[in-house]
């Protein structure tokens, strides 16, 4: 969900597609070729904006144009090049048994997909070629793609401190019966992904302003919260069921230690379900008490 779109800045801006202030007008809708129209959640529209208010107030139509012309910029696999040196579609390294990568959708993928969808539809569900309107999808973490909430913690990490692609592990210490550490576990970055600090911040100043400023996806949850987030909601369609709730926060800003990434099936709307978990979650690391505003 919108969850991605963080990513898809990164891919936008560091391919040239657009700049940190490049307008766009979002009048509730984006037609696709061949005559489909997308429309905003709730079918809101934002007027002219760029990147930051469209994350603060996660303008789908402003993300439906980066999908578009990422699709057709450089090889046209922009958008999963980046997503992928986040994280995306590739395992962590995480120090448990059993992950998946997921599925970061590409023209090869999609339309390997489609071959077998012809040779037995019971080999794949994918039945037709991959379109731009694919990319797109991608753009507002829709359609084909799947992540996981520890995926999108590293992506999220990476983007706040600097470009270091972190391998999340479990154990920071072995002790003794004593308490006298016997071994520490220092597990350096995969790798170093290199983002501008200018893109970089105005992502950051977009995910902040969405957690604590009027008309924020989150500003509701965290509008009285002592502890300064950056965060982003997503509310994930799923046919058949009720939307996949989505919530990632980055505490305390503007010098975060920590990203909470937290996702709930059938949880309805980011800001319903997944912001005030993520927020119960932040506010046992630091010690504020926070008051339950429902089952999480």
């Amino acid at each position: 969900g919108s969850t991605f779109k963080p990513i898809t800045s990164v891919a936008a801006l560091e391919s040239g597609v657009i700049g940190t202030d490049t307008p766009y007008t979002d009048g509730g809708s984006f037609p696709l070729p061949g005559g489909k129209v997308l429309h905003n959640a709730g079918n809101a529209a934002y007027g002219t904006l760029s990147l930051r208010r469209a994350l603060q107030v996660s303008s789908d139509v402003f993300f439906y144009h980066l999908g578009f012309e990422l699709n057709s910029a450089g090889n046209g696999q922009q958008l999963q090049s980046w997503a992928s040196r986040l994280g995306i579609g590739r395992t962590t390294g995480i120090d448990l048994p059993g992950e998946q990568p997921g599925i970061l959708p590409t023209p090869a993928w999609r339309n390997h997909q489609y071959r077998l969808h012809q040779k037995n539809p019971k080999l794949s569900l994918v039945d037709r070629p991959w379109s731009v309107g694919d990319n797109v999808n991608l753009a507002i973490g829709q359609g084909d793609v799947v992540a996981n909430p520890l995926q999108m913690a590293v992506a999220y990490a990476a983007i706040a401190n600097g470009g270091h692609v972190v391998k999340p592990h479990l154990g920071l210490r072995i002790e003794d019966s004593d308490g006298r550490a016997l071994q520490e576990f220092r597990t350096p970055a995969r790798r170093r992904v290199k983002i501008q600090p200018a893109y970089r911040q105005a992502i950051l100043d977009g995910l902040q302003a969405a957690a604590e400023q009027p008309s924020g996806t989150s500003y509701p949850v965290f509008k009285d919260f002592p502890i300064k987030i950056a965060g982003k909601t997503g509310t994930v369609e799923r046919p058949g069921q009720e939307d996949q709730s989505w919530y990632v926060a980055l505490a305390p800003y503007p010098h975060p230690r920590y990203v909470v990434a937290v996702t709930i099936e059938r949880g309805g709307f980011g800001a319903e379900a997944a912001a005030p978990a993520a927020k119960q979650i932040i506010g046992k690391l630091f010690n504020v008490k926070v008051r339950s505003t429902g089952p999480v």
